[in-house]
């Protein structure tokens, strides 16, 4: 997890060959591709996920 003051990111490398599943307690937004994660996402193999939690809106 890396972050400032407003912002947290939370960068996800996967090093094997193999898909992994991972499981979220909150919806989270996917920065490289531009994506709403709910309660699950996958990373391909040898990918990489950049995430960041969600605004609430006003």
């Amino acid at each position: 997890m890396r972050g400032s003051k407003d912002k947290e990111y939370l960068f996800l490398l996967n090093y094997s060959r193999d898909v992994q599943t991972i499981t979220l307690n909150e919806p989270l937004n996917e920065l490289l591709s531009d994506v709403t994660l709910q309660s699950t996402g996958t990373v391909g193999p040898y990918g990489v996920m950049i995430l960041t939690k969600v605004k609430a809106e006003k």
